[in-house]
């Protein structure tokens, strides 16, 4: 075993004894997920001692290490691997108008289908007379538009149409 030492001088035999090396066996493959995502860590073992896991204790989009160690002994040194955890954005869809707008003369605000807590307006929420209207939203961190979207919603606000039957203008009644 390569922790012996075997030394003969004449009638007298010497040995010593070293310290071994604690292997952990853990794949380090780096681990990809998308936010909301379980995040599975690989179980480890070692040829010596217990094997002691890190936590990612956030699980915002970014990357992250993850610490597999095992403790030196007076027998054993330690040993220590790791593996990146790297966390993806969620692509998600824009939101869609709800309904649609007619002049009042009033300041009307959109509404909107689909607006999720990690969503913000930021401007074109709100507007007053007829015309085309652009919100624009924005994501945390954790999120990204999905393919083709951009976070900007058309929206409008159209002409009142006014009932004029029964109306008399002069002699004339529509």
């Amino acid at each position: 075993d390569s922790n012996y030492k075997l030394a003969t001088e004449g009638l007298f035999t010497a040995f010593s004894i070293v310290k071994g090396q604690a292997i952990i066996t853990v794949d380090t493959t780096n681990i990809n997920v998308i936010y909301g995502d379980e995040i599975i860590l690989p179980e480890a073992t070692s040829n010596f001692g217990n094997v002691v896991k890190s936590e990612i204790g956030n699980t915002n989009v970014g990357e992250y290490i993850i610490t597999y160690s095992v403790a030196e002994t007076v027998n054993y040194y330690g040993a220590t691997e790791t593996v990146k955890v790297i966390i993806s954005p969620l692509a998600v869809t824009e939101p869609t108008v709800k309904g649609s707008y007619i002049y009042t003369g009033n300041e009307q605000t959109v509404e909107l289908n689909g607006l999720e807590a990690f969503m913000t307006i930021e401007t074109g929420n709100k507007a007053t007379v007829v015309g085309n209207y652009t919100v624009k939203i924005k994501l945390d961190s954790n999120h990204v538009w999905a393919d083709g979207s951009d976070g900007e919603i058309s929206w409008s606000i159209a002409k009142a149409t006014h009932d004029m039957s029964g109306v008399k203008f002069e002699n004339v009644t529509v």
